[in-house]
């Protein structure tokens, strides 16, 4: 349904996959941000999520990994704009 609906719009799609070590995924997962977002904000719903899925990069895809471990949130924006060649919006504050 969403496919369709993308595809009316000549949507390109860019693929990123984001990678974290688990000492810093358990660190991260309990911020108050989170749980206000209404995220998963425990260990062990972490744990459960990562048993039930496969996180992994879409096999076929031309896809950018990053490791974002030590990396900021916007320097993984820009990497992400420089790789894929976008327009960066000057959104930052």
């Amino acid at each position: 349904m969403i496919y369709a609906c993308l595809r009316d719009y000549d949507v390109n799609y860019r693929y990123v996959f984001l990678s974290c070590e688990q000492d810093e995924l358990e660190r991260r997962v309990v911020a108050e941000d989170r749980r206000l977002g209404g995220k998963a904000h425990t260990v062990d719903v972490l744990h459960k999520q990562q048993a039930a899925k496969n996180h992994v990069v879409i096999p076929g895809t031309d896809s950018l990994e990053i490791d974002n471990t030590a990396v900021p949130a916007d320097e993984v924006a820009d990497r992400i704009i420089q790789h894929y060649q976008l327009i960066d919006l000057g959104m930052k504050s």
